[in-house]
């Protein structure tokens, strides 16, 4: 029997090829450990996924027929079509601000959706590619985990950078659904208000458990809009107010009030 002294290098070079693998899986699980929410830490998570088996069963039930909001469904190819009339609307809501001011700038939405990304990414039950990151060691990390922990973001956040598209999704999609809201209540002819089917279609997406972003975006984007107006309702109320304001034979639009005031 060999003696341990008389390894050859080649046993010497696979030990230390095992080492360095088991340091590097080490390293990484570490790493999703630390990214866990903290003890009694709330996750925030509330928007979640509909289990798969569930959502085979009836896919209309569960899954947008014509247009996505948030990231679930993003990029979908019988769903681009209304990415063109997203910016048309973006194009419309960038006109609007209170009378007797100064419209507020893109870069003003911009800075408020950058607010409130990262808590909006903690939103979510699952990650899409629309979280990645760019950046230093990108590679070799994750995005933090739903629910996780505003320090541990932070942590990350010193040595990778987000990409843009999540944040734009949320710019996109926030300010498509102001817009759609705000031509409903001015009985605005739009295209999309006079193809009577689309209506029915779309207010139905909007209402999708899995089809949504958080009531918070709106709230950040609809605070941007009421620069100059009265203090008093505070935005908040103000776009809850404005959401009853529809007529009544539109109550999804009532009931998704409802839903998210308390978000």
């Amino acid at each position: 029997m060999a003696s341990p002294l008389s390894r050859t290098p080649s046993t010497i070079s696979d030990d230390e090829s095992t080492h360095k693998k088991d340091t590097s899986l080490e390293i990484a699980i570490q790493g999703r450990l630390e990214s866990l929410p903290k003890v009694g830490h709330d996750t925030m998570i509330t928007i979640f996924r509909v289990p798969a088996h569930v959502r085979e069963a009836n896919k209309q039930l569960y899954e947008p027929r014509m247009v996505s909001i948030g990231p679930y469904y993003r990029g979908r190819e019988e769903l681009r079509a209304m990415e063109q009339l997203k910016l048309r609307y973006l194009r419309d809501f960038l006109g609007r601000g209170a009378r007797d001011h100064q419209i507020p700038p893109l870069s003003s939405y911009v800075g408020a959706v950058r607010k409130v990304e990262e808590r909006a990414r903690r939103s979510y039950y699952e990650e899409t590619e629309l979280f990645g990151i760019i950046g230093k060691e990108a590679s070799a990390q994750s995005v933090p985990a739903p629910g996780s922990s505003p320090d541990s973001g932070a942590e990350q956040g010193e040595q990778a950078q987000y990409c843009d598209g999540f944040a734009e999704m949320l710019l996109l999609d926030g300010c498509f659904i102001l817009e759609l809201l705000f031509k409903r209540l001015e009985e605005d002819d739009d295209s999309l208000q006079r193809v009577g089917w689309g209506v029915d279609l779309l207010k139905s997406d909007l209402l999708l458990l899995e089809n949504q972003i958080p009531f918070f975006v709106l709230v950040s984007l609809y605070t941007v809009l009421c620069i100059g107006r009265a203090p008093i309702p505070t935005p908040k109320d103000q776009l809850v107010f404005d959401l009853f304001r529809l007529s009544p034979m539109t109550p999804p639009f009532q009931t998704l009030s409802l839903l998210v005031y308390s978000t």
